[in-house]
């Protein structure tokens, strides 16, 4: 990792990494680690910082896996635990060492935000520290939909718009506040996939590929097991950091934004907020990423290979 002056883009990278954590006698998402990875292995990229949010694991669980990879890749990164739950309209967004770090690390110089998990630590940092606030680039997030799209894999219906649903409150707060949001979420990773192949190349790389592989491998089992035509899992979250590093391999489209209930009848779909963007809906756009340009998503997919540090 280079430092900030010789870098061309400095990041925070907010997560709820769950690499080798299982819940429920089955494990979790594991595609953050890759963007840890990723990110500090980049020499064009600087990392300010990580925190930790609840989602794929317990906000505590995550610092841990967040600092065990960092510890791997011997690299001087800052980990800090952040939001334990989901803020509210009531309660507001809560303040934690992860916020007030974040804060800091902006009193230091614009940054833009990966932020791939839940949103409150995000909402938190604009509730309570909202003239630091204004020295973020872009906030890139895992979540929002085309309008009206139910989002399905292979036929089965019902799949969540994880991160935004997790805090919806938190959602509505980061696209209000101004600040440039870029979305890539479902239906730009639902393209691709990693594949028992792609993790093969990886084995005994080193320490940080063993780690991820030994993780990764029970993840791809799960999910081929539940949608075998697949073939691998999808890397949702490495699109938010690859959109800031290569913004070339993405669709990119400005389109307006409103968040409003499940729409009545959608089968298989929750009663749960959805944050929708179309370029037909009026009023302040951010860029949303419906899909990969030619060629950009091999690239795409080589990169997250690449990135993990021999």
């Amino acid at each position: 990792m280079t430092t900030a002056e010789q870098s061309e883009l400095r990041i925070w990278i907010d997560t709820d990494p769950a690499l080798h954590y299982t819940e429920e006698e089955r494990p979790k998402d594991i595609d953050d680690a890759f963007v840890i990875v990723e990110a500090i292995g980049d020499p064009r990229v600087d990392v300010a910082g990580i925190s930790t949010v609840f989602g794929n694991s317990p906000a505590a669980v995550g610092t841990i896996v967040a600092g065990d990879l960092v510890r791997l890749t011997e690299a001087n990164v800052l980990v800090v635990e952040g939001a334990a739950e989901a803020g509210s309209p009531e309660n507001g967004f809560p303040q934690s060492q992860a916020v007030g770090a974040m804060a800091e690390a902006l009193r230091q110089g614009p940054l833009s935000i990966v932020a791939i998990g839940p949103l409150t630590n995000v909402a938190a940092l604009l509730e309570h520290f909202p003239e630091e606030a204004r020295q973020i680039d872009e906030v890139v997030i895992v979540a929002g939909r085309s309008v009206d799209q139910v989002f399905e894999i292979h036929g089965a219906t019902g799949v969540p718009d994880f991160n935004f649903e997790s805090d919806a409150h938190a959602g509505l707060r980061l696209m209000e506040s101004g600040v440039p949001v870029a979305l890539t979420g479902f239906e730009l990773t639902s393209q691709v996939v990693l594949t028992r192949e792609h993790l093969t190349a990886l084995s005994c790389r080193s320490p940080v590929a063993d780690s991820i592989v030994a993780g990764a491998v029970p993840w791809l089992e799960w999910w081929t097991g539940v949608f075998p035509e697949d073939g691998g899992f999808h890397p949702w979250d490495s699109a938010a950091l690859a959109y800031l590093t290569h913004p070339e391999w993405f669709v990119r489209e400005p389109r307006g934004w409103r968040i409003r209930p499940s729409p009545t009848g959608a089968p298989g779909t929750p009663a749960t907020p959805w944050l929708e963007l179309g370029s037909e809906l009026p009023g302040p756009t951010a860029t949303y990423c419906p899909g990969f340009t030619p060629g950009g998503a091999d690239a795409f997919i080589q990169q997250i290979i690449d990135g993990v540090p021999s």
